[in-house]
């Protein structure tokens, strides 16, 4: 038996839209995020993903973020996103052309 990577480091971010930063502010650290509405995604029937994870000074933590909005696809978080109604969290590869365009920002990088 052998294996295959398919892929390198996959690198999570937070994100949202500028509109949505200057009416709630940038969070400056991930605990910021306890004040800010979270998109956050459903993963198959009953999974809510709501821990985001991060790492501070070689040191992993998650914080329990919280949101009204929970979506279960990725494109659609991201559109959200873009429209102002929070801030998510996803890979970087996924939003990249997003802050390339200037439609959303990146806010806390986590590991």
């Amino acid at each position: 038996m052998g294996a295959i990577k398919l892929y390198g480091p996959v690198r999570f971010v937070t994100a949202a839209a500028p509109k949505y930063l200057d009416k709630r502010g940038r969070p400056k650290h991930p605990k910021d995020l306890l004040s800010h509405d979270c998109i956050r995604v459903r993963l198959g029937d009953s999974y809510v993903y709501e821990r985001w994870e991060f790492e501070q000074k070689g040191v992993e933590f998650q914080v329990q973020v919280k949101g009204s909005l929970i979506l279960n696809d990725s494109g659609v978080v991201i559109d959200a996103a873009v429209d102002g109604a929070g801030v998510i969290y996803t890979t970087q590869e996924a939003v990249a052309d997003k802050v390339k365009a200037g439609k959303v920002a990146g806010s806390l990088t986590p590991p």
